[in-house]
């Protein structure tokens, strides 16, 4: 399902956002996209910073913690992409 906040759309895996709603109301599912929104701004940015310095374990975390956040919501497409994306071996 397709869910509209913060002016972006983001596909919420099904049986998650049945969960979430469960918990509450679209409201809650709106709040909680933002406030991802929110925290991915400053982990992205970080995850650059790491990058450009060659800092491979704060790479790992901001894209774990990303993850984390993600998984929790529903955006199963976001944590693939991720985890495809940004394997430290």
């Amino acid at each position: 399902m397709r869910q509209q906040s913060c002016g972006m759309t983001h596909e919420i895996a099904p049986r998650k956002l049945a969960e979430l709603r469960s918990r509450g109301s679209d409201a809650l599912v709106e709040e909680l996209l933002c406030k991802f929104i929110g925290s991915s701004t400053g982990l992205l940015a970080q995850a650059k910073s790491a990058l450009t310095s060659g800092n491979a374990t704060q790479v790992d975390f901001c894209v774990h913690t990303l993850k984390g956040g993600a998984l929790s919501i529903g955006l199963t497409e976001m944590v693939n992409l991720l985890s495809e994306k940004f394997t430290i071996n």
